[in-house]
């Protein structure tokens, strides 16, 4: 015996919310519970590492109010630890047996770690880390950020507009490194030599004590730094311990799916961080962004009711540090080619940054150029086969307006 849902959602992010949402779209009435092991309700996760630290947004405003616009029944501080697709059930660590007709993994992923963590050594994921993070970042206090990614830039950004005392500590050559060309990292690394934010280049924390009041961060090559607080952004795990208990195959970390996003269990689908896809333009892949997160949670929704929406979307991100921003489509890494197209004047300051493989574009960035991710997914399938790209400035150059 246990409880009966119609529709059960196991996570309560930004995908779960959107899931709920896209049910409700095509069922005003079935069952919804949500399952979620964070002790709070769905929020708005960007702005954990951009308008809050601007000011722009507070706590209040990020809530998503899934259960007053869904009627979706909300377990909060809850995991579930066991799935028999078979009987359609799964059990919770707090010894509940849930019944359901369709179930959607909307799990996530877990932060990669090096130490214990604690209220001074936090690796950032959710709103309980920004909380803790806040309370942390008064003015003057020291903080080192380990981790040059997108998360890892726009923490240390964020940290250093509250007044703390900022180090930021990558493996990379210079923030941004490993994604952008050359001119734009100079670009990053001004914006943050302005805000007086430390740069430390070519270090990989190999361990993190806590000491008293300080924290002390172990470097293998390097002396150690002392600051009063840690925060990492070392990337996630996704949470596919659920699928694999119910036999369901994983690949890449992610939970295979279809392009209905079914699992090989056609009443489980998965969605959002979590879910291997088939992508129409870029191939199978796994997404951690948002508006992967939102569009995928409604479409996994809609074919929870009835499944007969194919996901075509290929997501866009955005990034934010200071004052410079960006939104991108595809794969940026600096092992790809590139080719830059900057408006007349502009050089690294407006402009498209065309990633290239095989002489095939992957990834496109579109650096303080906004309203053109549906052109940069037109350049994606233009240009997506390799070999496509045979003269990449004639070919490439000016496919995007950069004014």
């Amino acid at each position: 015996m246990g409880v009966e849902y119609k529709y059960v959602i196991v996570g309560a992010g930004m995908s779960a919310h959107s899931a709920a949402r896209g049910i409700r779209e095509r069922d005003l009435v079935g069952s919804i519970l949500m399952i979620g092991q964070e002790p709070d309700s769905p929020y708005d996760r960007p702005p954990l590492t951009k308008d809050l630290w601007k000011g722009d947004k507070t706590l209040a405003d990020i809530d998503l109010h899934t259960a007053e616009k869904t009627d979706a029944e909300i377990w909060t501080g809850v995991r579930a630890t066991s799935l028999n697709p078979d009987t359609h059930t799964l059990i919770t660590d707090d010894g509940r047996t849930v019944n359901y007709e369709k179930l959607l993994l909307a799990t996530g992923g877990s932060p990669h770690t090096i130490s214990q963590p604690s209220d001074r050594v936090i690796y950032f994921r959710t709103k309980h880390d920004y909380e803790l993070l806040r309370a942390l970042a008064q003015p003057g206090t020291s903080i080192a950020v380990l981790g040059g990614g997108f998360i890892g830039l726009e923490i240390a950004a964020g940290l250093a507009l509250a007044g703390a005392q900022v180090t930021l500590i990558i493996s990379d050559d210079s923030p941004g490194s490993l994604v952008y060309p050359p001119g734009l990292c100079g670009v990053i690394s001004q914006k943050f030599a302005d805000h007086d934010v430390r740069v430390l280049t070519g270090r990989i924390a190999s361990e993190i004590q806590e000491e008293k009041d300080k924290v002390n961060i172990y470097f293998d090559a390097h002396p150690a730094v002392h600051v009063d607080g840690v925060v990492a952004g070392f990337g996630i795990t996704p949470n596919n311990a659920l699928a694999l208990d119910g036999g369901l195959p994983t690949e890449a970390g992610g939970v295979v799916v279809d392009a209905m996003l079914r699992t090989s269990d056609s009443d489980v689908f998965a969605a959002g961080d979590v879910a291997y896809y088939p992508d129409d333009i870029l191939g199978r892949r796994r997404i951690e962004h948002v508006d992967n997160a939102q569009s995928m949670g409604k479409t996994a929704g809609h074919n929870m009711v009835r499944a007969d929406e194919r996901y075509v979307h290929t997501p866009y991100f955005y990034s934010d540090i200071f004052d410079l921003g960006y939104e991108a489509v595809g794969r940026l890494g600096s092992q790809f080619d590139m080719v830059e197209d900057w408006a007349p004047g502009k050089t690294n300051k407006t402009g498209v940054v065309y990633y290239l493989e095989d002489r095939a574009v992957v990834g496109v960035l579109l650096w303080n150029v906004w309203d053109s991710t549906d052109l940069a997914r037109e350049v994606l399938k233009e240009f997506g086969e390799p070999g496509s790209v045979g003269n990449p400035a004639k070919q490439l150059k000016g496919q995007i307006p950069t004014r």
